[in-house]
C-alpha cells in the first residue's frame, strides 16, 4: 500500500507556480474528507516506515513548503474545519519577511512569510513544523561545513522559538548530495525530498517522495489521487520538469 504525501507552497490567488488558489484548496480537502481519508501526521509515515508498518488504505498526509503567511490565513482555517493535520517546513531566517532569499528565481512571486506569532498558533493545533534551513539554499551547491549549519542551526532556531523538539526536514529544491544527506539524519528522524511520487513501504524515510499540487490543480486529475493512473501521470510529469529544468536552467 502506497501514501500521497502532498506537496504544497502558498494558498493564494496570485496563480504562481508555488501557488493553489484558497477556493481549489478547501474543494480538495472537502474532496479527502467526503470521501474517507485518513490524513497522517508526516511523522507517522516516517514511524510506519522505520517499524515496517504499511499504511492505512486510503490514507494522504499533507506538507506545506517554506512557512507562508497564505498557509496561516488560507490552508489553516480549513485544516482546523475538517481536523486534518499538516506539516509546515519552514525557513528559519526569513520569519515573518519576504520570500526573497539568494538565488530565488524571478518568476516565483514576492510573498510574505508567517511570522512566529502565527506559527506558534498553529502549533497549538493539529500542525507540526519541520526545518527548511535558514536561507533555502541548494544545498548540494555550498559548502559542507556551510550546508551543515544551515541544516542544523535552522532546527535549533525552530525549537527555540516553539519550546519543543523538531525533527522533520525538507531539502531545498529537492538538492542535496550524499553529505548533505548524512548531515539530514544525524538530526532528523525524516526528510522530504521533492521526487515525484508516491510514498510505499520501501522508500526511504529521509527522501520521501511527494506530489506537487500544482500538478493535481484540475480536480479531475486529484480525484485520481490514488487510482492506478496517477503512477504513470507522475512519470510524465517527473521527465517533463527534468526536461523543462534542463532547458531553462531552473533550480528544481
Amino acid at each position: 500500500m502506497q501514501i500521497s504525501v502532498l506537496m504544497y507552497h502558498s494558498i493564494d490567488d496570485s496563480s504562481s507556480v508555488v501557488s493553489i488558489s484558497p477556493k481549489v484548496f478547501e474543494w480538495q480537502m472537502r474532496w479527502i474528507s467526503d470521501h474517507g481519508y485518513q490524513v497522517l501526521p508526516l511523522r507517522q509515515v516516517v514511524e510506519k516506515i522505520k517499524k515496517g508498518i504499511g499504511f492505512p488504505q486510503r490514507s494522504i498526509s499533507i506538507t506545506f513548503d517554506d512557512g507562508y503567511e497564505s498557509v496561516y490565513q488560507n490552508a489553516f482555517p480549513t485544516l482546523v474545519k475538517f481536523g486534518f493535520s499538516a506539516t509546515i517546513f519552514l525557513v528559519s531566517g526569513y520569519i515573518g519577511q519576504i520570500n526573497n532569499w539568494p538565488g530565488q528565481p524571478a518568476s516565483i512571486s514576492p510573498l510574505t512569510l508567517a511570522n512566529w506569532d502565527q506559527i506558534r498558533e498553529m502549533d497549538k493545533y493539529n500542525v507540526d513544523f519541520g526545518s527548511h534551513t535558514i536561507t533555502h539554499p541548494r544545498l548540494d551547491q555550498i559548502h559542507t561545513d556551510d550546508a551543515r549549519v544551515e541544516i542544523c542551526n535552522s532546527k535549533t532556531m525552530v525549537e527555540q522559538k516553539l519550546g519543543h523538539v523538531i525533527d522533520l526536514f525538507a531539502f531545498p529544491y529537492g538538492k542535496y548530495n550524499r553529505q548533505v544527506l548524512a548531515d539530514v539524519e544525524n538530526s532528523y528522524s525524516g526528510a522530504c525530498s521533492t521526487e515525484l511520487g508516491l510514498v510505499s513501504p520501501r522508500s526511504n524515510p529521509f527522501e520521501l517522495e511527494r506530489i506537487e499540487m500544482f500538478y493535481l490543480r484540475d480536480p479531475l486529475v486529484f480525484r485520481s489521487i490514488t487510482k492506478p493512473l496517477m503512477n504513470p501521470y507522475l512519470s510524465a510529469r517527473r521527465w517533463l520538469r527534468a526536461l523543462t529544468s534542463k532547458i531553462l536552467r531552473r533550480q528544481w
